[in-house]
């Protein structure tokens, strides 16, 4: 099918919409991360320490990540836009870049990021170009689909909430520990977006288990 993996990117996007997909909490040198786009994982990390966890809190377990990891994405940020908007009560100005396509003869993607000074960075999974804008990115938009804040607010946390508990076991198995979380996502009209374990990919199925994209 022609742009199959492009349709069932917006499929996804189709059935999370409105649906609050991330929480973050941001300290002065720590913050945590806890999402549930696709699968359901937890991030801390300490800038102070340079280091980075992801947590398994159902099965008390945690793994070590690079600080620094890959940049997927490495084109250059533009910081030099003038638009300037509101999010979630926050003053935000426009950074941009360019992903090229895989495709030659595709015009590059545009992704657009809102971001503010008055919260740290918020960095995590293949997200590693946010180092390169001077803020918390509250609005990431592309090909027309948006992640964006809807709600930021002070609230006081215990001394340990960005500790791993004393309880939790440490794993060197990565792909293993966030395999398992991984759900299947129901897309309607007998479509299922299927998480193949195999190759760490979603591909997309019927209900029936008729296998359309791999």
């Amino acid at each position: 099918v022609e742009n199959s993996m492009d349709g069932l990117f917006f499929d996804i996007m189709e059935e999370l919409k409105n649906q609050t997909v991330m929480q973050a909490w941001v300290g002065k040198d720590q913050y945590k991360i806890q999402s549930s786009f696709l699968d359901t994982w937890m991030q801390i990390t300490d800038n102070k320490t340079h280091t980075v966890v992801r947590v398994d809190s159902a099965n008390a377990r945690f793994t070590k990540l690079d600080f620094e990891s890959t940049n997927f994405f490495a084109g250059p940020i533009n910081l030099e836009n003038k638009e300037t908007a509101i999010i979630a009560g926050f003053p935000c100005k426009l950074a941009t870049m360019e992903i090229e396509s895989d495709e030659g003869d595709t015009e590059p993607a545009i992704v657009e990021i809102w971001y503010t000074e008055k919260i740290p960075q918020i960095i995590w999974g293949e997200y590693q170009y946010l180092r390169d804008v001077p803020g918390a990115a509250l609005k990431i938009s592309t090909s027309g689909a948006s992640f964006f804040a809807i709600d930021i607010k002070k609230i006081k946390t215990p001394n340990n909430f960005f500790q791993i508990p004393d309880n939790y076991t440490e794993v060197d198995d990565l792909e293993n520990l966030e395999s398992e979380t991984f759900e299947d996502v129901g897309l309607g009209e007998d479509l299922v977006a299927y998480f193949d374990s195999t190759s760490y990919q979603y591909g997309l199925s019927t209900t029936e288990g008729t296998v359309l994209t791999e």
